[in-house]
C-alpha cells in the first residue's frame, strides 16, 4: 500500500476473504458486524487523512443473505466515516461474487442503495462490480468469448442512471479478442455510471473513465507469470 501511495496515484485497499472467516459469513454466523466495523475502524483510522485511499469493503461476497449483508456493509461504512475518513471513496460489493450480471437481479443493488454515510448522504459510496469476458466469467481463460453487454452491463447501467448512482468495475479481463473491442465503446458511452479497473489487461482496450483506472498489483510477483491474462 505504501509503495502504491508513493506514486501519488489513488490506491485501493480491500479485505479479500469473500465475506468469510473460517468458512462463516460476516454478520451471518461468523464474525459480527461489530468486529467487521472494528477492522475497518483500524484501517480507516490509519488512512483517514489520505484522500488518495479508496476503501474496498470486501472482495466477492457470495451465497449470503443480501439484506443482512447490507447491514454489515452499513456498519463498515459508518465505522470508516466516524474514523475521520469522511470523503474517500468506499466500494460496496454485492452477492454472487458481486457480478455485474446479477447485481440488480440478486437484490444487491436494491439493498446496497439504502447504505448511507452518517449524514444520510451517499457521496462517494460506489457500487463495486466484477465481470470477466471468458466462457465462464471466471477470468481463468485467456480467450474472450462475450461482451456481457446485453445481459449484464446494459441493465446495470440503466439501473445506475435511474437511481443516480455510480459503479466501478473493479475486476475484469480478457484476451485481445473482438468482443473486447466491442466492450470498450460501450463503456466509453457510459462514463456517467461505469468506470473500469483491469486485471492484467492490455491497456489499449480500456480508456479512462469518469473515476479513473485502477490496476491490480501482485505484491509478491509470484502469480503474474502464470496468470492467463498476464
Amino acid at each position: 500500500m505504501q509503495a502504491c501511495l508513493k506514486t501519488g496515484t489513488y490506491c485501493a485497499i480491500d479485505v479479500h476473504n469473500f465475506a468469510r472467516f473460517n468458512g462463516l459469513i460476516i454478520g451471518q454466523g461468523g464474525p459480527t458486524d461489530a468486529q467487521f466495523a472494528a477492522l475497518w475502524t483500524s484501517l480507516a483510522t490509519k488512512y483517514a487523512t489520505n484522500t488518495k485511499v479508496i476503501f474496498g469493503l470486501m472482495n466477492e461476497p457470495h451465497e449470503l443473505d443480501v439484506p443482512t449483508w447490507a447491514n454489515s456493509v452499513q456498519a463498515a461504512v459508518t465505522a470508516i466515516r466516524k474514523s475521520g475518513a469522511t470523503s474517500q471513496m468506499i466500494l460496496l460489493p454485492g452477492t454472487n461474487f458481486t457480478s455485474a450480471g446479477t447485481f440488480v437481479s440478486s437484490g444487491s443493488a436494491d439493498a446496497l442503495i439504502k447504505v448511507t454515510n452518517p449524514d444520510g448522504s451517499t457521496d462517494n459510496l460506489i457500487f463495486d462490480i466484477h465481470k470477466y469476458l471468458d466462457v465462464d466469467n471466471s477470468g481463468t481463460n485467456a480467450e474472450c468469448v462475450t461482451d456481457n453487454i446485453a445481459d449484464a452491463f446494459q441493465p446495470l447501467a440503466a439501473y445506475l442512471r435511474t437511481n443516480k448512482r455510480v459503479a466501478i468495475i473493479s475486476e475484469t479481463g480478457a484476451s485481445n479478442a473482438s468482443s473486447v473491442r466491442l466492450f470498450s465503446p460501450f463503456l466509453r458511452s457510459r462514463t456517467d455510471t461505469l468506470t473500469v479497473r483491469h486485471r492484467f489487461l492490455c491497456p489499449k482496450h480500456f480508456h479512462k473513465r469518469e473515476l479513473g483506472r485502477l490496476s491490480w498489483i501482485d505484491r509478491l510477483g509470484s502469480r503474474k507469470p502464470f496468470y492467463n491474462l498476464s
